[in-house]
């Protein structure tokens, strides 16, 4: 599950990584970029094509979900890890973590904020624009 430290391209470790995806390929840093009631949702990064990304664990604690709900959900998300469509986030992998009972989903990172900020920046625009 987590790790210390990852790998960096120059061979040393990376001592901000605080858990590493089971494939290897992702890595989450302690950063939050927002919280919310059924995640919470770090920066990361992907070591394969070198961008950031977002890291969102769904904890079954959290969401008061049996290990078989939890089973079936991470079922449905992956589901829909092949949608394409330029007005949905993309989503990259997921992944269930049974021993610490969540669901880890790898996304897109959009660093412009949340809908909750982008409504209070913009408040005169139309909701359905939203």
């Amino acid at each position: 599950h987590a790790s210390p430290a990852g790998p960096r391209p120059d061979g040393g470790e990376d001592v901000d990584v605080v858990e590493v995806d089971p494939e290897g390929r992702y890595h989450r840093y302690p950063e939050l970029v927002g919280r919310g009631k059924f995640k919470s949702c770090h920066k990361a990064f992907d070591s394969q094509i070198g961008i950031d990304v977002a890291w969102s664990k769904y904890t079954a604690d959290d969401i008061h979900l049996s290990d078989m709900e939890l089973s079936a959900l991470e079922s449905d998300i992956q589901t829909n890890l092949d949608l394409e469509h330029p007005n949905i986030i993309k989503s990259f992998r997921c992944w269930g973590d049974m021993q610490h009972h969540c669901i880890n989903l790898i996304t897109e990172l959009f660093t412009s904020g949340n809908l909750r900020q982008f409504r209070a920046h913009y408040p005169h625009l139309d909701l359905k624009a939203v």
